[in-house]
């Protein structure tokens, strides 16, 4: 399966469709916001992606490539998370601010240049 984000609806979101080239793309996010593709999960089954908040920045997001696409957060804060990206194991989650342990529930995780904390979520 190939991933990548477009802008061609309008506003830039994620898409999937399959390593062979045939078949259909499916878009997997959807509304009014940027969406910038970072990363798979370590299973495969969802794709990482930062999202934009016009008041608060960039948060992180995973959605799942099959059935649902329902995002679901995994790092929300009061400034820009990007560049995310999921250890081969999915045991470390690793984004633009620090290496934190990957979605093993509410993780207290500090931002190392401004010293708010993240909110991580499982």
């Amino acid at each position: 399966m190939l991933a990548y984000d477009s802008s061609k609806t309008g506003q830039q979101q994620v898409f999937v469709k399959p390593a062979s080239g045939q078949g259909p793309e499916r878009m997997v996010t959807d509304g009014p916001e940027n969406k910038e593709l970072y990363d798979w999960t370590a299973n495969n089954r969802e794709v990482i992606f930062g999202r934009e908040n016009k008041e608060s920045g960039w948060d992180l997001y995973a959605a799942a490539v099959e059935g649902n696409h329902q995002p679901r957060p995994l790092v929300v804060g009061p400034f820009n998370q990007t560049q995310a990206r999921a250890s081969p194991d999915g045991k470390v989650f690793r984004s633009h601010e620090k290496e934190v342990p990957a979605l093993a529930g509410r993780v207290p995780v500090k931002n190392c240049f401004t010293g708010r904390k993240l909110r991580f979520f499982r």
